[in-house]
């Protein structure tokens, strides 16, 4: 096209008739190049990624839209969520008929705009996930479903490049050299190619500015040895994606899905019950020789406060679980050695989460001795009468009423900052301030349903133990798998909606 513009400028006179010899000339002298014509798949591909956009634009404006009406009446929206962005407008117009009848039309439209918008999304993430072309390029850190379908759709037909080299120029991700020899002193290196933009692919070109450089993992980098292998790799530390606050979305969700995360978690329990009720037997196995060592140094009153204090170390214990469920949805195979090994993918991260619940631990048991020590005096009552002193005494009913509280308090807070913090350093590169801030966020708009989870844990664990440890064969598993899709479904990427 820019040939054939610059040869038919140099025509004086230019008319129709002129242009069409000329073009005709052209041809004849065969000074033109063949085009791509993209295959219907990729267009289909392209369609779907441009309607997703056309509604991402749709929402945003339509969401900035109150913004500067409400702000011409002193009232400011300030930073919300997506979640209470509804509740913000309707709490800032309510007692104005007027701004509440504009307002009402543009939260309906948002409404059915994001209802839409999910629909769209299952749809690009399902297509991702099918293709194998796009899920090679997903294992790349910074690379999702959405720039792999981009990328797919618009490289097409691989053939059309000579070489791999001449992708990146054409992308626009590399300088491009200029094709003439030039003496090596004074060899230019051209600036980054903006060829997509001057062709009209701003999508592509938008997708190639959004997509994120990885942060250093300690490993060294080997783009070569990921191309050549591929999905083969089985050290995870290289092909994490790096994520930042702002790159993480929480997504409101309902009391419903609790019950969702529930029986996903049962469904990747059975896909492979040995290695998951295994998990849970090596967890009975540690409660039993933790009882024991409380007997042999005559400590059974401890016995409690510790069972209590399982509630804080469970999500760390989880880790080899949360790994399971992740490499169950990408469809990756895994081992023993893999669920028990899960901890190296972040183990910096995960220690500074152990050490915070390790804490709390420490201070729920140095509470629990001093509340002992206030109700029962410095003499430990016997083993065969520990019972009846516990919970057949109004001093004991007591001790036990205040203890709850206190916990329950102590346990909110570990609650709150590890409901999903856990599960998101296992599956992104994340830092544990980042995450401990993800989770509180979660729990804060997510109030209700995650407090919901909170008390099946605490049941399922109760349970567990009441049935001295056998039950926690079965249900520390399948609360572990359970958490993995709690964060799934909470949590999201500034590229993501919930599926």
């Amino acid at each position: 096209m820019r040939w054939g513009k610059a040869a038919l400028k140099a025509m004086l006179i230019e008319t129709d008739r002129r242009d069409a010899e000329g073009i005709a000339r052209l041809l004849q002298l065969g000074w033109f190049r063949p085009v791509h014509c993209k295959s219907v798949s990729s267009q289909e591909m392209r369609a779907l990624l441009t309607s997703r956009k056309s509604v991402l634009n749709a929402i945003k404006n339509i969401e900035l839209s109150p913004r500067g009406v409400l702000c011409n009446f002193g009232l400011k929206l300030g930073p919300v969520s997506k979640g209470r962005y509804e509740a913000r407008i309707r709490e800032l117009t309510a007692g104005n008929t007027m701004l509440e009848a504009a307002a009402e039309p543009i939260l309906r439209a948002r409404a059915a705009l994001r209802r839409e918008l999910i629909g769209l999304e299952k749809r690009v993430r399902d297509l991702a996930w099918h293709d194998r072309t796009c899920r090679l390029p997903m294992t790349m850190p910074g690379v999702g479903h959405v720039i792999a379908l981009t990328f797919t759709s618009a490289i097409d037909d691989p053939e059309r490049f000579r070489r791999s080299k001449d992708v990146g120029p054409w992308v626009g991700l590399t300088p491009v050299r200029p094709r003439r020899p030039v003496p090596a002193p004074v060899r230019p290196c051209a600036a980054v190619n903006k060829e997509p933009v001057d062709r009209g692919d701003r999508l592509r070109h938008s997708t190639r500015v959004r997509s994120r450089v990885p942060r250093r993992t300690g490993v060294p980098a080997r783009g070569g040895k990921w191309a050549r292998d591929g999905l083969g790799w089985t050290d995870r530390s290289r092909n994490m994606t790096a994520v930042s606050l702002a790159d993480i979305q929480v997504r409101p969700i309902r009391s419903d899905n609790v019950w969702r995360w529930l029986s996903a978690g049962w469904s990747d329990l059975w896909r492979r019950p040995a290695i998951s009720m295994g998990y849970g037997l090596l967890v009975a196995l540690l409660s039993y020789a933790v009882l024991t060592c409380l007997y042999f140094v005559d400590a059974v009153y401890l016995f409690l406060p510790l069972a209590a204090g399982f509630m804080f170390g469970g999500p760390l214990i989880a880790v080899g679980l949360y790994e399971m469920s992740r490499r169950y949805m990408e469809g990756a195979a895994f081992g023993l050695p893999d669920v028990l090994g899960a901890v190296r993918h972040a183990p910096l991260q995960l220690a500074y989460m152990g050490m915070v619940l390790l804490l709390f631990a420490l201070l729920w048991i140095r509470i629990a001795t001093l509340l002992f020590a206030l109700f029962f005096g410095s003499s430990t009552p016997p083993l065969d009468g520990l019972f009846e002193s516990l919970f057949l005494s109004a001093q004991g009913a007591t001790f036990l009423a205040v203890g709850t509280v206190v916990g329950a308090v102590l346990a909110f807070a570990a609650y709150a900052i590890s409901a999903v913090s856990i599960p998101l350093i296992v599956d992104k590169e994340v830092d544990a301030m980042t995450a401990t801030i993800a989770s509180l966020a979660s729990v804060r708009d997510n109030f209700l349903p995650m407090m919901l989870w909170a008390w099946l844990i605490a049941i399922f664990t109760a349970v567990g133990i009441a049935t001295l440890f056998l039950g926690l064969i079965l249900f520390f598993p399948l609360l572990g798998h359970a958490s993995w899709h709690c964060y799934r479904d909470v949590l999201g990427m500034a590229d993501e909606e919930p599926a």
